[in-house]
């Protein structure tokens, strides 16, 4: 009994119910199997003890009448340690779930068996203790074991990586994947659409532009690439006189989960970013900055140019510096690049 109560005392009811979804065919049985038993958990732990109390104080009784007292003491002791104790916990904590699950009609007879001696105590310690068990993982406990399984290579580089984006992306504001404001490609609206705009244009690679009256911080509307098709570049035509798409507005401090439901409605995959304190306009993020966090790498399709924003903020600030701040800095970055390469070659090695 002491092996039964070490082996089923130890398996997490959240396991079970994994195994049961989506363990091998054997796991789906045991998991069935030991599921309802384990689910009263302190019902179950107090029938074992019960049981392995009895088992114990009986031995000795027993055998005091087959023999002398100090063989019965001795005997007693010696197949309590081997049998009742040491053995079955070695078994049962290596194969806690096989032995369980073939014992589990012989612990729910126990438990029928001492329930009006057990319910009483099972409800009283669900009253003091709880009467949940299972475990569940906090969200840095879930990006450690995740990290651990591609450290093991369990998981390969690119799913952990995703994996780890999309349990870090709750944290993530739109400011940390916007494009800031005076980065981004934009038209202003009496812009004119001659041959070298449209090739300008059309040459960036986007597929909708911002389009701005006056001042950048007065944006009217998003320009679909598209609508150039057919536009006639000795036309005399202008930006202002192309259909135009609405583009909303998110603050520096919504979550990117928020942005991509947004996105998903399909109204539009870019929006403008502004300010929490003064609403000016600091940015603008698409769906694609938002897929990138999701990633944790750049998308860089056959247009591209590729500008990693975070990286010219960083060369800004340096130029502000001090030149011999410049190169530690500079030398700390290299020396953490050339590492992070080091251990990349040791994990396809």
């Amino acid at each position: 009994m002491s092996g039964l109560t070490i082996g089923l005392m130890g398996l997490d009811l959240t396991q079970l119910r994994i195994l049961e979804a989506s363990g091998t065919e054997s796991e789906k049985r045991y998991a069935a199997k030991i599921i309802p038993v384990v689910s009263r958990h302190h019902l179950c732990l107090v029938t074992l003890l019960l049981a392995n109390a009895m088992a114990m104080e009986a031995l000795p009784i027993f055998l005091d009448r087959l023999t002398s007292p100090f063989l019965a003491i001795i005997m007693s002791v010696t197949l309590v340690l081997l049998f009742g104790e040491i053995i079955p916990q070695a078994l049962c904590s290596r194969y806690s779930l096989a032995i369980g699950a073939h014992l589990s009609g012989l612990v729910k007879f126990l438990m029928a068996a001492f329930f009006i001696v057990g319910f009483p105590i099972s409800k009283l310690l669900d009253w003091l203790l709880g009467d949940e068990h299972a475990t569940y993982l906090r969200r840095a406990q879930l990006k450690e074991l995740v990290r651990m399984h591609g450290e093991k290579h369990a998981l390969d580089e690119e799913e952990s990586t995703i994996i780890m984006g999309a349990l870090e992306m709750i944290e993530k504001k739109a400011e940390d994947a916007m494009t800031p404001i005076e980065n981004a490609f934009m038209l202003e609206e009496t812009t004119l659409l001659d041959p070298d705009t449209i090739k300008q244009v059309i040459n960036t690679g986007h597929s909708r532009v911002p389009v701005y009256r006056e001042d950048i911080q007065q944006v009217v509307g998003l320009l679909l690439t598209r609508r150039l098709v057919g536009v006639d570049g000795n036309a005399e035509k202008r930006v202002c006189q192309l259909p135009l798409v609405d583009m909303p507005l998110v603050h520096a401090d919504t979550p990117l989960y928020d942005i991509l439901n947004q996105f998903k409605s399909g109204k539009s995959h870019m929006a403008m970013v502004a300010s929490i304190d003064s609403q000016d306009l600091i940015g603008i993020i698409t769906l694609e900055d938002v897929f990138e966090e999701l990633i944790q790498g750049e998308i860089v399709d056959e247009t591209d140019v590729y500008v990693d924003h975070k990286k010219l903020q960083l060369a800004h600030m340096l130029r502000s510096l001090d030149a011999p701040l410049q190169r530690a800095i500079r030398t700390s970055i290299e020396m953490e690049r050339r590492a992070s390469l080091d251990r990349r070659e040791r994990c396809v090695l």
